[in-house]
């Protein structure tokens, strides 16, 4: 996540040559999230890349219904799938959230499963802060 918010600073709004390091980053925060969560919660899911389907299974577990979170996952789930930003295609376009707006609905994210998987936000946010 810090490296996402680090690399944003750079373009947030706009998509640059730092744009396929936070979209990789992005995915890989979403897919582990989700699964973090799962796990402590003694969920089932399954272990692929699929964000929509850990996305649902995460709020069938309880996870927080948020509208932002819900649009980065519908946005990123395809080019997460297809391992598109590991292996780029010059002439593809995809449509993907900004840099900006990918970080700032990741870390409410992060924070949230942090605190419940750490036991409070006083860990969580140490947790968070370390890295």
């Amino acid at each position: 996540m810090l490296s996402i918010k680090h690399l944003a600073v750079e373009s947030p709004d706009v998509h640059s040559a730092h744009s396929p390091a936070i979209y990789l980053l992005g995915g890989f925060v979403l897919e582990l999230g989700f699964k973090s969560f799962l796990s402590g919660r003694s969920a089932s899911f399954k272990f692929d890349h699929k964000l929509k389907d850990l996305y649902g299974s995460y709020l069938e577990a309880g996870g927080e219904d948020d509208p932002g979170l819900a649009e980065m996952v519908e946005m990123m789930a395809d080019p997460h799938q297809r391992h598109f930003w590991r292996y780029m295609p010059a002439e593809e376009q995809m449509l993907v959230p900004t840099p900006g707006a990918l970080a700032n609905h990741l870390e409410p994210f992060l924070i949230s499963i942090a605190n419940q998987v750490s036991g409070g936000p006083e860990l969580s946010k140490a947790w968070l802060d370390a890295g």
